[in-house]
């Protein structure tokens, strides 16, 4: 709204009416009317106008399309086969790291207590056994593949026999041997599950106990 002027309003001595507006700028008209009121330029103008469409759209948030959906659902799943065998090598290497250092450290102790002479000896002049009391946990370290303690087996094979006959153990049996002992010669090893073929299993089998078996039926060096 607009404020243009002043307008009086006045009756005459004849019962007349009349009307002089005057303006903002002190001019006077005589436009016939009684009082004083203010005189505005009303103009009606629309609060706003309808949008157009497309701005309308852009108002909201566009929705993926189905082609836009599996495009990324496609590129993801690229992104997994590539992903997921590193990790799983990854993961593999690290329990052959792992296993080897575990390995490492009981062959030390069985050293250790040969020299000592402060455990029962085999005819051979090694530990009878490997004893969980060697280790500050009480039992021996846990299995890389299984995350539980190891499972031992103790054998008195001939004294050129430094490898396992088996060299793998069953995952689905929880009681089966999973590492072995040849308490006439000292020798321990680990045994690993059964991996894709029997070229990989042997290769972890030599790298979990860092040796060099040349096939898995081997058992003397």
């Amino acid at each position: 709204m607009r404020l243009i002027g002043f307008v009086h309003r006045s009756s005459d001595n004849r019962g007349g009416k009349s009307t002089v507006a005057i303006n903002r700028s002190g001019e006077s008209s005589d436009v016939g009317d009684v009082s004083w009121s203010m005189v505005a330029d009303i103009s009606i103008r629309p609060r706003g106008r309808c949008a157009p469409a497309s701005r309308v759209r852009d108002a909201f948030p566009r929705a993926f399309t189905l082609i836009e959906l599996l495009l990324v659902l496609a590129i993801l799943g690229v992104l997994a086969a590539i992903t997921f065998p590193m990790f799983t090598s990854s993961t593999g290497m690290a329990r052959v790291e792992a296993s080897a250092s575990n390995v490492h450290q009981i062959r030390t102790l069985i050293m250790h207590h040969t020299g000592l002479h402060d455990v029962p000896l085999s005819a051979g002049g090694y530990p009878a056994t490997i004893d969980g009391s060697w280790f500050p946990s009480g039992v021996l370290p846990n299995h890389s593949w299984t995350d539980r303690p190891m499972i031992l087996e103790v054998v008195n094979d001939a004294i050129d026999v430094v490898f396992p006959a088996v060299k793998t153990y069953n995952p689905a049996v929880p009681a089966d041997p999973n590492c072995w002992y040849n308490s006439t010669n000292g020798t321990f090893c680990v045994r690993v599950p059964p991996m894709a073929d029997d070229a990989q299993t042997l290769e972890t089998f030599n790298e979990a106990n860092k040796v060099g078996a040349g096939d898995l039926d081997q058992t003397t060096q």
